[in-house]
């Protein structure tokens, strides 16, 4: 009986096995694709600021809108202490807070420093594994677009290919204000003879005489230069001299060089030539400009000239996807050229800094999209608007909230564009803000509060060596500030006591404490001692005091002799503050392994890094690097 039973189970089992090659040409047993994985920051992308303009309809590209009709939506996002948008990022690929992975701020200080000196958190070492680490060790490809840690350095700080933030333009940016006395009329200045005219493009016609001026263009980092000739036509046939366009050339005679035509509010992506690209080594390069506008007589024609960036992408084969995709860094928006003669923001200026805005965020998108041509599982990438318009300079507070509308755009451009690409039944996109940057109605120095302190006047008499080395330091980071003392083994040059440096802190921890603003809105909290660790402030960099701003207050460390208390001159939004309701940034999930009805609730930055490891089906990232 048992032989019967195995020689009929051998039979079943052969013919099992004769219809498995048909079973497995079946689309049922066909390997499932992996999931794969974009994680987008945003930082200064405000939860409450968010939903007042989706409900005022002002995010035209409604790529805000259908992430929260296709994903599900977080109900706060905080993270440890007050972190700057670095520190957040890091926390974010790590997984845990600025204590563990040790970037306690935007800049601090390290007792291997001398006091003087400080660190940046985008090339400082990072303490533990990092999210594209995890991955990579778990046999996936991973892309990593302007996130800090990932500066191309080392193994350890890459991904399979990625994008580093721009340097300095090779090709600076400028604007040019040209009067009536700045063109020329179309004949030849130099060569065959003043008597041979040039000609315009065929099909373009000048009811005015068209007149023609120079435009040079040299960089800083090469003894390149191009010359462009700018040419003013006016194509209305109306009897009148009205000038309404610029035609762009590379030739001395338009009909041989003719680039394209520019009006004005328009903006015309300018391709440098060839041996630009070889001068400064990489992708063939562009400039934008923008014809910010033009006075129909000439009398004035104001022309934004973008800066020419070398391309800090890797590996080759990236550098090709976006070559092919006719992707260059447009820069960050540049205000300085712009106000150079005026410290006014005009309409006109504004609109130049809004396209610039809106071009970057085009080109972090593009970059991203480019990469998913390439073997890719996880992308981390971070979208710049909102920092960006925080760096500009104006004394307009309309203006600024008007760049910063500007900044949600972009923003929400971008992330329309990367849904209408992306896949979403095979993959997943999420989409974090540590925080929501604020307004900054106040700015408080702190250097001047000591300065004017009677009691610190006494410490630093009582303690300060030679009259030269100074006995504290102050690293402010917008809405926090970090506090260290020159302590033997807490600085290079340190020479306080542990005594000492007891007795100095607590007497500048004193004398920001009982500041008071004028405007009632100056220092929300000043934390020593046992109080720093819960802030993440703790490990080799930790400071001696955290000083925290009330809301909108932004916190310098100028120690110029300028007044304490004042209304900020020229800086509007700024982050590093403390996660408080009208801070709360924005969390995001949609895709593939996301249940949309499944509430998400509060969620904590440190804890993102896990949800993108579970949705790629790999190990956490472990607070401990590997040693290889």
């Amino acid at each position: 009986m048992r032989r019967r039973r195995f020689k009929n189970n051998c039979c079943l089992l052969a013919t099992l096995l004769l219809q498995l090659p048909t079973l497995a040409s079946g689309a049922e047993l066909a390997a499932p694709a992996r999931r794969k994985v974009i994680l987008l920051a945003i930082e200064g992308a405000g939860a409450e600021e968010l939903a007042r303009l989706q409900a005022a309809g002002e995010l035209p590209h409604g790529g805000f809108a259908r992430l929260a009709a296709i994903g599900r939506q977080a109900s706060s996002v905080s993270c440890t202490g007050a972190q700057t948008p670095e520190t957040a990022l890091l926390s974010l690929a790590t997984g845990v807070d600025p204590a563990e992975h040790g970037i306690l701020s935007g800049r601090y200080h390290l007792p291997t420093q001398l006091l003087s000196e400080w660190t940046e958190a985008d090339r400082a070492p990072i303490a533990g594994e990092t999210l594209w680490q995890a991955a990579r060790a778990g046999s996936r490809q991973v892309g990593v677009v302007r996130w800090p840690g990932a500066d191309n350095s080392a193994i350890a700080r890459r991904g399979n290919w990625g994008l580093l933030i721009d340097g300095a333009p090779q090709f600076p940016q400028r604007a040019l204000n040209l009067g009536r006395d700045n063109w020329r009329d179309e004949f030849y200045g130099v060569g065959p003879g003043p008597g041979l005219r040039w000609s315009l493009p065929t099909g373009i016609r000048s009811f005015s005489p068209a007149l023609t001026t120079s435009l040079e263009y040299s960089g800083g980092g090469t003894l390149y230069q191009m010359i462009f000739d700018i040419i003013a036509v006016d194509r209305t046939d109306d009897g009148a001299v009205n000038y309404d366009a610029l035609l762009v050339s590379s030739n001395v005679n338009p009909s041989k060089g003719y680039l394209g035509t520019v009006e004005p509010g328009a903006w015309f992506r300018l391709d440098l030539p060839q041996e630009a690209a070889n001068a400064i080594s990489g992708i063939r390069p562009s400039a934008w400009l923008h014809l910010i506008d033009l006075v129909p007589d000439l009398s004035s024609v104001r022309l934004y000239v973008g800066g020419a960036f070398a391309s800090r992408a890797y590996p080759g084969s990236l550098l090709r996807q976006l070559e092919k995709a006719n992707l260059v860094s447009p820069g960050p928006p540049d205000v300085t050229a712009l106000v150079r003669q005026s410290r006014a923001l005009p309409r006109a200026t504004v609109d130049t800094l809004a396209g610039q805005l809106l071009r970057s965020a085009e080109f972090v998108a593009g970059t991203v999209l480019a990469g998913t041509k390439l073997p890719w599982d996880l992308v981390l990438a971070r979208l710049q608007p909102f920092e960006e318009a925080a760096r500009i300079q104006t004394a307009d507070r309309n203006v600024a909230r008007e760049l910063r509308r500007a900044a949600w755009i972009a923003a929400d451009g971008a992330l329309a564009r990367i849904l209408e690409t992306l896949d979403l039944s095979r993959h997943a996109l999420l989409v974090v803000s540590s925080q929501g940057f604020q307004e900054v109605q106040r700015e408080v120095d702190l250097s001047e509060i000591l300065r004017r302190s009677p009691e610190v006047a006494r410490v630093l008499a009582k303690h300060q060596q030679y009259g030269i080395l100074p006995v504290f330091r102050i690293l402010a980071n917008d809405g926090s500030a970090l506090v260290y003392l020159n302590e033997k083994g807490r600085s290079r040059d340190g020479y306080l006591s542990r005594k000492e440096a007891a007795e100095v802190e607590k007497v500048v921890a004193r004398a920001f404490s009982d500041y008071r603003s004028p405007s009632g809105a100056g220092i929300e909290r000043v934390v020593r001692g046992a109080g720093l660790k819960k802030l993440g402030l703790s490990g080799a960099g930790a400071p001696a005091i955290a000083v925290l701003a009330s809301p909108g207050v932004r916190l310098l460390d100028y120690g110029r002799g300028a007044i304490v208390d004042y209304d900020p001159p020229s800086h509007w939004y700024a982050g590093g503050f403390t996660a408080k309701s009208a801070r709360q940034g924005i969390y995001f999930e949609a895709g593939a392994g996301v249940d949309r009805n499944a509430g998400l609730g509060k969620v904590r930055v440190e804890r993102i890094s896990a949800r993108v490891a579970e949705l790629l089906g790999i190990p956490a990232p472990r607070p401990v690097a590997p040693t290889k």
